[in-house]
């Protein structure tokens, strides 16, 4: 799923089914700092809200909220 407001964008990740674990990964601007972590398991979705108004040199967007079921 791919949605787009005025200054909003909404994705849907579907995890496929994996005996290892799905793992979510944050990285903040200006820092060297990496953040990895398991995702629970039967996790099969994650849906994401990107704000469309912050934008980084490497073009990744910032993330506004995400919720994992």
């Amino acid at each position: 799923m791919r949605r787009q407001s005025g200054s909003e964008l909404r994705l849907r990740w579907d995890l496929i089914y994996s005996p290892r674990s799905h793992y979510v990964q944050c990285q903040y601007e200006r820092t060297s700092a990496l953040i990895s972590a398991p995702l629970p398991a039967g996790v099969r979705t994650c849906d994401v809200v990107y704000d469309r108004k912050v934008s980084y040199a490497d073009g990744g967007m910032a993330v506004k909220r995400m919720v994992c079921k």
